[in-house]
């Protein structure tokens, strides 16, 4: 569920994209826009937003998308490993 980044409320995010981006593991940012197909203005917020929450991490500004499992996105989606 989004959470608010900065003091701003968090975009909504489109089911569609995040869910190529978990199957794939990383697309470019364009592929975003497409798989969800919504405006670029929105799927460029959405990504910044991910990027800003640490759910997904690039390698540079306009690069790929990759997802970003850290410790608290592995506890949340896999709750048993860390009981």
């Amino acid at each position: 569920m989004p959470t608010e980044s900065k003091g701003r409320p968090a975009p909504r995010y489109p089911r569609r994209g995040l869910t190529d981006l978990f199957k794939v593991g990383e697309m470019r940012r364009g592929d975003i826009q497409n798989a969800a197909h919504i405006e670029r203005r929105q799927a460029t917020k959405i990504a910044a937003h991910l990027l800003e929450s640490g759910y997904v991490a690039s390698d540079s500004p306009k690069g790929p998308l990759r997802l970003n499992i850290n410790k608290d996105i592995a506890r949340a989606l896999f709750p048993e490993f860390f009981e």
